[in-house]
């Protein structure tokens, strides 16, 4: 086997590491013999001075029960094998201890009699010794040296292991240094002195220091270009020539060709001796010879001289049997070693498939440009149609607006009106006319639910829907959802049962809108359960995360078909019963919005005949807190009616004016008339009233205009203003406010909310919010 220079090298530096750690090694190892030794022989030698002076009474007066126990105390080291005491003949006087296997040292020291004096008290006084005292007797112990040797064991192994450790990580340290500066050089060297051997000239190391193997590696990649040039041979280029992919052929100034190669043979059909010494004209065609205008003008081989070289020129081969080929060709000059021109070089690319794939791409683009000019016109129908829509939805929304403004208005007058009559404020009712001004108050509420459930989709559908969230209690949304309608409930004898898991505390939602689901829910039981019949409530935790509300009634349920159906705006499961029954398909749609809006799920589980469970959920940390909606809580502060305040009531409709002027009557306060916004400024700027009740949409000046006069105008900027509207979307509010209302009540109004804004506005200091 062969070592190379590299493995020397390593070998030679792991063998001077491997002597110097074996002679480190057996330094340290004999050093912590000697200290372990020494340290044997300083403990033993404490312990038998010690012994000595203990034992020189007891020794002196033959007590051997004493001796007997300092002996013990003596065994009781783990290194002491045996104690023996001889007296001053040398006779045994005491022996405890065997001596086994165990390899031993054997110690042994004097037990010295020390003299003693007496004091002036007759007491002895120890510790008073001559230079002539007397050798009592003796005491040899026999010290085990196992222990010594484990330890001594113990420390080579720790020691070997550590020079071992460290001499591997020198080692591997060293290795990869060398490597790194000698291995992978010589290597690379080794692999290109290999390569240029099986004839590869082309072969380069590439190595960056500045050393000696950096020089060495210049001067061998030198070697291999000077080699390069003077091995290329005529054949080794013939071999390049002919393994061309492109049309070569070279060809002297006066056109004759003097080389062509295997692929333009190919691709003319000639063979060699067909094409050698003949003229260029006989593949280019006469009218694209170098002599006459190869470049495409009438300059010739002078401008190809001027230039060096062309590139690029889409020329026309002629094969043997007349085809025409479209290529694309280079030429440049050839000059011999003097600077004369010795021929001209061509390379021609075959471009058939090319120009065939240039057709089918302008085929192609043609056609994307009429699919474009297409795209554009429906783009354009496609923007005027968006537009459309778009002045469609504001049409609607408009049209909406107007609508919930004129049914409200009227709706204001019957409810209000209405409100006044059951208030018996005019006097008592008989029971035929209490019933029909019941039943007048009932339609009115539906109508206006029909009106709000119309609304909430369309703003839904705007995505202008917003939630005012609050903590509800379960309890608190259901019970008052039951009570609502109650009325029905008992009309039908339908039993009603309430679960509320008492560990859930509050429900995080919009107050209003969650008694608008429960509404529709149960309005959906009650409608569609017999009499005699029984709906359940319940409200559970599902997981952590959310609450669970289901309704189950014992009505006539729902078939499978229609259940994927039955959320869909407008759509009713059966119409002939829904015909008889009433109903619009609106309820459970707006329903499903709504839970969705709260970041919820609603479902249905039916079986025909036997009932249905509605349920929906509720997230327990709603996902609309997230989008910085805040928590409003209501205000539960009662406030009582005062009487005889100054009230600006500003209304246009007569009947809503004058059901106003009756409520407000029976407080007697003193009530001043406007009819638009202009009245109303002169009016305050005259009466100077306590409170003004400001109605929002008015001929001549409307209440945003006049509320905004209002607070500008000193004396009477700090009136309170209720502002009374048919406009109950957020946008309409925010306007309000803005303006300078300090609260709104919306149409139709009912008296008890009337008479609470008021009492609010009038028993407490008032600040205006823009102040």
């Amino acid at each position: 086997m062969r070592w190379g220079l590299y493995t020397k090298i390593i070998l030679l530096v792991l063998g001077i590491i491997l002597f110097f750690s074996m002679a480190i090694g057996y330094y340290f190892i004999s050093y912590q013999i000697r200290f372990l030794n020494h340290e044997l022989t300083e403990r033993v030698a404490i312990l038998m001075n010690n012994f000595s002076l203990l034992s020189e009474y007891p020794l002196m007066i033959k007590d051997k029960e004493a001796i007997a126990k300092l002996v013990k105390g003596v065994l009781s080291n783990k290194d002491i094998v045996y104690c023996r005491i001889e007296d001053s003949n040398a006779d045994t006087f005491y022996e405890e201890g065997t001596v086994n296997d165990v390899p031993i040292n054997e110690f042994r020291a004097a037990i010295v009699a020390r003299k003693f004096a007496k004091d002036a008290n007759e007491e002895l006084l120890l510790g008073v010794s001559e230079e002539t005292a007397e050798e009592i007797g003796k005491i040899y112990l026999g010290v085990s040296v196992g222990e010594l040797n484990r330890k001594v064991s113990r420390e080579k192994i720790i020691i070997i292991a550590s020079i071992l450790f460290v001499v591997v990580v020198m080692s591997l340290t060293i290795y990869w240094l060398l490597k790194r500066i000698l291995g992978i050089p010589i290597k690379k060297l080794v692999n290109a002195t290999e390569m240029i051997s099986k004839g590869n000239l082309e072969k380069k190391v590439d190595i960056k220091t500045k050393d000696e193997i950096g020089l060495l590696s210049d001067a061998f990649n030198k070697m291999t270009e000077n080699l390069l040039q003077t091995t290329v041979s005529r054949d080794y280029v013939d071999n390049i020539i002919n393994n061309m992919m492109d049309c070569m052929l070279v060809a002297r100034d006066d056109g004759i060709i003097k080389t062509v190669n295997k692929t333009t043979l190919n691709l003319l059909g000639y063979r060699e001796e067909e094409l050698l010494g003949k003229p260029i004209e006989i593949i280019f065609g006469r009218n694209t010879c170098v002599n006459n205008g190869f470049l495409g003008d009438e300059q010739g081989i002078h401008a190809l001289l001027e230039k060096g070289s062309v590139s690029n020129v889409e020329k026309i081969f002629i094969t043997k049997d007349g085809r025409e080929i479209p290529v694309l060709c280079s030429c440049s000059v050839m000059m011999d070693t003097l600077g004369n021109m010795e021929g001209i070089v061509y390379v021609a690319l075959d471009i058939t498939e090319r120009k065939y794939f240039e057709h089918e791409l302008e085929e192609k683009q043609n056609i994307l440009k009429h699919r474009s000019r297409e795209l554009r016109e429906s783009l354009k129908k496609t923007e005027a149609a968006n537009l459309l829509l778009l002045e469609s939805n504001k049409a609607k929304s408009k049209f909406l607006s107007t609508m919930s403004h004129e049914l409200r208005t009227p709706l204001n007058g019957i409810l209000g009106l209405a409100d006044i009559l059951m208030g018996k404020y005019f006097g008592e009712l008989n029971n035929k006319q209490m019933e029909y001004v019941k039943q007048i108050n009932d339609c009115g509420k539906h109508l206006l639910l029909l009106i709000n459930d119309i609304l909430d989709v369309s703003k839904i559908d705007a995505g202008a829907m917003e939630l005012e969230l609050d903590e509800i209690s379960p309890d608190e949304f259901v019970d008052a959802t039951v009570a609502m309608i109650g009325t029905q409930f008992n009309k039908k004898k339908i039993t009603v049962n309430i679960a509320v898991d008492k560990n859930i505390s509050v429900i995080v939602g919009d107050r209003r809108k969650c008694k608008q689901i429960m509404f529709n829910l149960l309005s959906n039981a009650c409608k569609y359960t017999p009499e005699g019949g029984k709906v359940d409530i319940e409200v559970f935790r599902k997981s952590d995360s959310e609450i669970r509300v289901e309704v189950a009634d014992t009505g006539i349920g729902i078939e499978e078909k229609d259940i994927d159906k039955i959320f869909s705006e407008f759509y009713q499961a059966d119409r002939v019963r829904d015909e008889q029954l009433g109903g619009t398909g609106i309820g459970l749609a707006l329903t499903k919005r709504l839970v969705e809006l709260h970041g919820g799920n609603i479902g249905v589980v039916s079986s025909p005949g036997k009932g249905s469970c509605f349920w929906f959920t509720l997230p327990k940390k709603n996902i609309c807190r997230e989008k910085g909606i805040v928590f409003e809580k209501e205000d539960k502060k009662e406030n009582n009616v005062s009487d005889g305040k100054r009230i600006l009531v500003v209304e246009d409709n007569e009947v809503n004016l004058s059901m106003l002027i009756d409520m407000l009557k029976i407080h007697n306060h003193k009530i001043t008339v406007a009819r638009n916004g202009k009245e109303a400024l002169e009016i305050a700027i005259k009466e100077k009233p306590e409170l003004i009740l400001m109605d929002m949409m008015m001929p001549v000046m409307d209440g945003i205009e006049a509320t905004k006069m209002l607070r500008a105008t000193a004396g009477i900027a700090d009136v309170p203003i209720i502002a009374l509207t048919a406009s109950t979307g957020d946008e309409a509010i925010k306007k309000q406010i803005e303006a300078g209302c300090d609260a709104h009540i919306a149409k139709p109004i009912r008296i008890n909310e009337l008479y609470a804004l008021i009492g609010k506005y009038l028993n407490a200091e008032h600040k205006n919010i823009n102040s």
